[in-house]
């Protein structure tokens, strides 16, 4: 049998201004909440896999200039999992923390909605940690340190003159991972540069964000 939950919520708060939400002097408060929970039980003795996922992205920013938009995005992630086979009881967490300068240029079609382009730079520094019940000798804690320049296109719908609703991609991209081994590993230090380009519509993101003035 296998149960998921998954909650997906853009954080969206009061917030205060007239309709013109991109004049220079306004602020920009948003972000994402995603959790997801999943058992997995085949229905045979002894063995069992439970995973939850929590995600939150807040965002926060200032038009510099009409349509111009500068800010941070900071970004908190905590993943663990517990599997049972056989007896044999295995758990995995990792945990990762991140932040980053953006600008966002928007482009208004309508009173209610606009599109925007984005490129960003982000730093993170996370641990993942591996145990195993009756494997003590294999047990191990690894560093990740990212760096990330990135790019996005979205569009923004505005149900009411404070609030808007985004969809959003990340069509370009370029990270720098260094995965380092702490405690126990076998596996030699890594560097890995990763290039990314994607226009596929399974790409895209939805998230919340609000206008003050």
């Amino acid at each position: 049998m296998h149960q998921r939950l998954l909650f997906i919520l853009p954080l969206l708060l009061l917030s205060f201004g007239s309709f013109a939400q991109f004049e220079k002097g306004n602020k920009l408060l948003g972000g994402t909440l995603n959790y997801s929970s999943s058992t997995f039980n085949p229905g045979l003795p002894g063995q069992i896999s439970k995973t939850n996922s929590l995600n939150i992205s807040p965002i926060l920013g200032v038009f510099v200039s009409d349509r111009t938009l500068v800010g941070l995005v900071f970004d908190a992630l905590s993943y663990n999992s517990e599997n049972s086979y056989n007896g044999q009881e295995s758990s995995y967490e990792s945990n990762r923390f991140g932040f980053g300068p953006f600008v966002r240029r928007y482009f208004p079609v309508r009173e209610w909605v606009a599109f925007y382009g984005q490129a960003d730079l982000g730093y993170s520094a996370g641990k993942t940690k591996q145990t195993y019940s009756n494997s003590p000798n294999q047990n191990y804690e690894r560093s990740l340190n990212v760096f990330h320049i990135g790019t996005s296109l979205g569009l923004a719908f505005f149900p009411t003159n404070w609030m808007s609703i985004d969809l959003s991609m990340n069509p370009l991209s370029f990270s720098h991972t260094v995965d380092k081994n702490e405690v126990g590993s076998s596996f030699a230090d890594q560097r890995i540069n990763s290039f990314n380009f994607n226009l596929s519509t399974d790409a895209f993101f939805y998230w919340g964000a609000l206008f003050l003035e």
